[in-house]
C-alpha cells in the first residue's frame, strides 16, 4: 500500500536508542555465576491480596506521616474501590498497571513488569517465534522531545512490516485499527506500544511513523501474521565461509552449530560472522556461541550491585578447535549479547572486527518469574565487562578497521537488499582475510562514523 501522508506536527528524528532482549539471563541460570541463587519475590498484587478489610481499617487510624509506601498504595486501592463511579470488575488490571508504574519509576528503560500477555509474547520471542507485524521495537527519545517514544530497529525480512514498507529507524508515533482512528503513542513504553500493535494474524493495524525531521508523518497499513525470527544464514565467498547471526534466542547456538557443521564440509580457510543489525538476546546463548571459538577464560565479567565482578565461564565441551582466521562485522545496531560475542573474540585475539562502533549496551537483565507463574519482572541486575574488563556501556566497541556505509546502503543492508559487491564492510572483511589488510580507500575517519560522532558529542557536552 502506498503510504498516506498525515498533516501532523513534524517531529525530530534523532539517534536510535535501542533496547534489547540482549543480556537477558534467567535467574535459575544466573545462579551458575556464583551469585545469589534466590529471588526477591514481590507480593502478588491481584485483588485477593488486598481483601483484608481489618488491615485496611487499621491503616485509617495510623498517623499519615508514618505510612509506608506500600500502605499508601493500599489506601489508594481502597479509595478506588470505595469511590470510583463504576464497579471495579478486574482488579488484576489495576494491579498490573501499578506494577508497571513501579518498574517505570526506576527510570531504567530495560526494567519492566511482564503481565500474562507480555510474558507470553516474551517467551515466544526468546523461542524464535513472533505473532504480529514482524519487527523489532526499541525505546528511545526524539531529541528536543522530553518524552520516551518507540523506534523500529529492524523489520524482519519477508515479514508483514517489511512487506508494508516499514524501515529501520522509523519512529512510531501513532497506532490504530483504521486510518481515521489512530492513537498518539508518544510517551508510551515499548510494551504498551507493542501491546497495541499485537493482534490475531489476518487482522490489520495502522502505524503512523516519522522518518526524518523534514517530512510529515506517514501512515502505513500492516497485516498481522505469524513470523519466525531468523537465526542464522550462511553462504560462501570462494573458500571463505560467511554466517549471519540475526538473534540470540534459545536455539541460536544449536542453529549456528548446525551451520558450522555444514561449512566444515567445505575446504574453508576463513570465517566471517556478521553481527550487524543483531540487537542481542539471551546471555546463555552468547555464552554457548563464544565457547565454540574460545577455549579458555571468561566469556564476560558480570558486576552486580555489590561485590567483585564474577566470571561467566567458557563451556569447554562446546569448543570446536577452529584455527582459521575470523572477521566479525559490527555496526551501531550490534548490541548487548552481540557485543558480548564481539568483545570476547576481540579480547582473546580470536577475531578482527570490521565496521563501525557498536551500540554500547553493557547491562544484564534477569527475568524473574513471580509467584502466580503467569507474570514476571525483567530487571537490570548487573553490568558486564568484556574479558579485558572493559566497560562498554554507552560507549560500545571500536572495531579494528572502521568502514562506514552510507545511510541508503545501511537501510538496504537491514532490509537484506544490499548486493555483496556493494557492501563495503563485507568487501573489507574479504580483503582482510585474503591479504591481511584492508584497502586504504575503504577505511573511514572517526568523523565519518555516526555512532562515534554521537558519542564524541555526548562526552563533550555538545547538543
Amino acid at each position: 500500500m502506498t503510504p498516506t501522508r498525515v498533516g501532523l506536527a513534524v517531529l525530530v528524528l534523532g539517534l536510535m536508542a535501542v533496547s534489547f532482549l540482549a543480556g537477558v539471563g534467567f535467574e535459575s541460570r544466573f545462579s551458575a555465576l556464583g551469585g545469589p541463587g534466590h529471588e526477591v519475590r514481590f507480593a502478588q498484587f491481584p485483588g485477593d491480596v488486598f481483601a483484608d478489610e481489618s488491615a485496611l481499617q487499621s491503616l485509617q487510624a495510623k498517623d499519615a506521616n508514618n505510612l509506608t509506601p506500600v500502605e499508601t498504595f493500599w489506601q489508594v486501592l481502597n479509595k478506588v474501590r470505595e469511590r470510583y463511579y463504576e464497579p471495579i470488575d478486574d482488579e488484576n488490571k489495576l494491579a498490573y498497571g501499578a506494577a508497571k508504574g513501579l518498574m517505570r519509576a526506576l527510570g531504567d528503560p530495560y526494567s519492566r513488569f511482564l503481565d500474562p500477555k507480555d510474558r507470553m509474547a516474551f517467551d515466544r520471542a526468546t523461542e524464535g517465534q513472533v505473532e504480529g507485524i514482524g519487527a523489532l521495537l526499541a525505546p528511545g527519545e526524539i531529541p528536543d522531545v522530553d518524552v520516551p517514544t518507540v523506534v523500529i530497529v529492524k523489520p524482519f525480512p519477508g515479514g508483514p512490516a517489511y512487506n508494508a514498507g516499514i524501515l529501520p529507524g522509523d519512529w512510531v508515533v501513532g497506532v490504530g485499527d483504521s486510518p481515521e482512528k489512530i492513537d498518539n503513542v508518544i510517551g508510551e513504553t515499548v510494551d504498551e506500544v507493542a501491546d497495541r500493535i499485537r493482534g490475531p494474524h489476518g487482522t490489520e493495524v495502522y502505524l503512523m511513523v516519522v522518518r526524518d525531521r523534514k517530512s510529515d508523518p506517514i501512515t502505513i497499513k500492516v497485516a498481522r501474521d505469524r513470523v519466525e525470527v531468523p537465526v542464522v544464514q550462511t553462504q560462501h565467498f570462494d573458500n571463505i565461509a560467511y554466517a549471519k547471526l540475526d538473534s540470540f534466542s534459545e536455539n541460536s547456538a544449536q542453529r549456528l552449530g548446525e551451520a558450522l557443521s555444514d561449512l566444515e564440509k567445505q575446504p574453508e580457510s576463513a570465517l566471517i560472522i556478521d553481527l550487524r543489525g543483531n540487537s542481542g538476546g539471551l546471555l546463555n546463548a552468547a555464552q554457548d556461541i563464544v565457547s565454540m571459538f574460545v577455549s579458555q577464560g571468561p566469556v564476560v565479567y558480570i558486576k552486580e550491585r555489590e561485590g567483585n565482578p564474577k566470571q561467566l565461564p567458557i563451556k569447554s565441551e562446546l569448543y570446536r578447535g577452529y584455527s582459521f582466521p575470523i572477521v566479525v562485522l559490527v555496526n551501531s545496531t550490534t548490541a548487548s549479547a552481540s557485543e558480548i560475542l564481539a568483545g570476547a573474540l576481540k579480547d582473546n585475539k580470536r577475531a578482527t572486527l570490521v565496521g563501525t562502533r557498536t551500540f554500547g549496551k553493557g547491562l544484564v537483565q534477569t527475568v524473574i518469574p513471580l509467584a502466580d507463574n503467569r507474570t514476571a519482572i525483567s530487571i537490570t541486575t548487573a553490568r558486564y565487562l568484556t574479558p579485558a574488563k572493559t566497560d562498554i556501556n554507552k560507549t560500545g566497541i571500536e572495531p579494528d578497521y572502521r568502514v562506514v556505509l552510507g545511510r541508503d546502503d545501511e537501510i538496504k543492508l537491514l532490509r537484506e537488499q544490499l548486493p555483496p559487491e556493494q557492501d563495503k564492510q563485507l568487501q573489507a572483511a574479504l580483503a582482510f582475510l585474503k591479504t591481511g589488510t584492508v584497502p586504504a580507500d575503504l577505511i573511514a575517519e572517526p568523523s565519518e562514523d555516526p555512532r562515534a560522532k554521537a558519542l564524541e558529542a555526548m562526552q563533550s557536552g555538545q547538543p
